[in-house]
């Protein structure tokens, strides 16, 4: 096989997609699972005691089940933005043809058109349902796999191409430090606290 063309028109489910790979590059859903079990269990606990003393919902039950919402509601946030970023981006609207070989990857459509070296891209992913080809930190030719028919062999040819794509290095990541970290000594404050009020 020498090259595979695909035709490519996104839609929603697409672009969310991507924004939940793209997301997973900062908090892998590893982590975000423990971060919702963790704050879940705290809110939990938080207003046992709560109910306990006889007070009113405190300010730390309350302020947990805020982060709560806003984690278990990031789903429904990544909707809204695929949707507004389909409206307002004329490129991701575009039908694109692309093109590849064991050389480079082709885009085309009839607003741009673009012609990348595999060893000058940036990374490759690929999820159940699409592939992901970052030609930028935050840019990414997208392609479902649907488009490809589930071609067994189309899909190898691509994967065979995307080897020449450099690994990315393997960077010093602060966000998540600094995630794991306040995770922790969350929970230990909230331990030490708990131990206090029971003695």
């Amino acid at each position: 096989m020498d090259n595979v063309v695909v035709e490519v028109e996104l839609n929603e489910k697409d672009v969310m997609e991507f924004q939940k790979a793209h997301y997973a590059k900062l908090i892998s859903p590893r982590m975000r699972y423990t971060i919702i079990a963790v704050v879940a269990v705290l809110f939990i606990v938080n207003l046992i005691m709560d109910i306990i003393s006889g007070k009113y919902i405190s300010m730390t039950a309350g302020m947990l089940f805020v982060i709560l919402i806003v984690i278990l509601g990031t789903p429904v946030l990544l909707c809204m933005n695929a949707k507004s970023s389909l409206k307002s981006n004329k490129m991701l609207l575009a039908k694109q043809t692309y093109t590849f070989t064991k050389e480079t990857i082709s885009s085309f459509s009839k607003i741009s058109s673009s012609d990348t070296k595999w060893d000058k891209m940036n990374e490759f992913r690929e999820s159940k349902n699409h592939f992901l080809f970052y030609i930028g930190r935050n840019q990414a030719f997208l392609v479902p796999k649907s488009c490809l028919e589930n071609d067994e062999a189309k899909m190898a040819f691509i994967r065979e191409c995307a080897k020449a794509i450099p690994k990315p290095e393997k960077k010093f990541n602060l966000f998540k430090v600094v995630m794991t970290v306040s995770l922790i000594l969350t929970v230990i404050m909230f331990i030490i606290i708990l131990i206090l009020t029971l003695i």
